[in-house]
């Protein structure tokens, strides 16, 4: 439910009894509360619908990508020991009848391949300034998303995409050749990886493979094609709210298989 804020609080502070929670957009405080503790760790709810605010007015799209600021005190007797700061982006991707959808809305996907070379510093941004100017000037040309081909950005472009309203698909660069240290490799470092992607609102779907590069023989070979399965079921495990294309692009694979 994309109206609700939940979690769990992990207090280092043995003496906190009350964490306090605001929930703000466009600087207006849409809701406040305050949670007893109980114990190291204290789970919570905080729902955003009110009888004066709809949350559905403030939505995540390209179009207008809105935030909600969350700021967290942790309290002993009343005074803070203890903040944090984020923010949260309310959005719903879903496919219906075939038919992709964000926020319930058919979403069309207008994509640039960005592989994320520089021509002063190669795969490394020059500032995060530069990566803002990219989706700057990707938006202006008419494009509301990137596919980030065979790289892991740096973390500012999720940043600047969650802020500007810039659609984002994450996948793992590939490898040439299929054995036990690609095989290992990848199932560690896409954990990694996928749970750093499943915060940014802007990353609406996972690229575990891409074109049977480190599978050439996904075809015929049963090893490669549970490699993939495997690929795929551990991305849905970690997050099953965002789309996967286990093998983008080229041999997909049946049940028969």
């Amino acid at each position: 439910d994309n109206q609700l804020i939940y979690g769990f609080i992990e207090s280092l502070y043995g003496k906190a009894d009350e964490i306090e929670i605001t929930a703000t957009v466009n600087g207006k405080v849409i809701r406040k509360q305050n949670i007893s503790m109980s114990g190291r760790q204290t789970r919570f709810t905080v729902n955003l619908q009110t009888e004066a605010f709809d949350f559905r007015a403030i939505r995540w799209s390209p179009e207008c990508p809105n935030l909600v600021y969350v700021d967290f005190k942790l309290m002993e007797d009343g005074i803070v020991c203890d903040e944090a700061h984020t923010r949260i982006g309310l959005r719903k991707i879903s496919i219906e009848n075939g038919q992709i959808k964000l926020n319930n809305a058919p979403l069309y996907q207008r994509l640039v391949l960005d592989q994320g070379y520089w021509p002063e510093s190669g795969l490394t941004p020059p500032s995060a300034d530069a990566i803002k100017k990219d989706i700057e000037l990707a938006k202006a040309m008419g494009f509301n998303g990137a596919r980030k081909h065979q790289k892991i950005e740096d973390p500012y472009y999720n940043y600047y995409a969650e802020e500007l309203g810039f659609l984002t698909w994450c996948e793992m660069p590939s490898a040439y050749t299929f054995c036990d240290k690609e095989v290992a490799a990848i199932i560690n470092q896409w954990q990694d990886i996928v749970c750093e992607a499943r915060k940014c609102t802007s990353v609406i779907a996972y690229v575990p493979l891409n074109e049977s590069w480190g599978t050439r023989d996904i075809k015929v070979n049963k090893n490669q094609q549970d490699f993939a399965r495997s690929l795929y079921y551990i991305t849905r495990c970690l997050d099953s709210t965002r789309f996967i294309s286990t093998n983008d692009g080229f041999e997909n694979l049946n049940e028969s298989d």
